[in-house]
């Protein structure tokens, strides 16, 4: 079975949002929003089982370098080098829209790569519905958080 190793990375490897772009949709958290859309996670990787057995340094080192991500796009020293980021990624040559889309992306973006299992239930539970599966899956069978806690508490993270 797959297991999520929650981190996002909405930035990096996400899609630009929509919202940003268009004045007729809703951004998160605005009234009318999709509730599911709002509670579940956006974004992480997942890896087989088989890969963390034969190779959990691999797997760290991929949740550490995501987390470190992380701590530099909150970091407001980098915001200039983020947007870049965001314009080359994005293919967008308005660096206003880039600094907007921003601005809505980071209000759902987490800032220590920890997404609660309350979160990764509702995307379960999704995917279980879209799939047409009964049997019900919990969060513990398909999440495994040991890699992320390692990273944060190396990088001085607190839970």
């Amino acid at each position: 079975m797959i297991r999520i190793l929650i981190s996002l990375i909405v930035l990096v490897l996400g899609c630009p949002p929509l919202f940003a772009q268009t004045t007729n949709t809703k951004p998160p958290g605005a009234p009318g929003a999709d509730a599911h859309w709002l509670s579940a996670a956006k974004n992480g990787f997942g890896t087989s089982n088989k890969r963390i057995r034969e190779n959990p340094d691999e797997v760290y080192r991929m949740v550490r370098a995501t987390v470190r991500g992380l701590q530099f796009i909150w970091d407001r020293n980098n915001n200039d080098a983020v947007t870049n980021i965001l314009m080359k990624q994005w293919n967008i040559t308005d660096r206003k829209m880039a600094g907007e889309m921003f601005r809505h992306v980071s209000r759902v973006l987490t800032k220590d790569a920890y997404v609660r299992p309350e979160s990764v239930q509702v995307l379960i539970d999704l995917a279980r519905e879209n799939a047409k599966v009964t049997k019900p899956i919990a969060v513990s069978d398909v999440v495994d958080y040991s890699f992320l806690n390692k990273a944060r508490k190396e990088l001085g993270m607190t839970k």
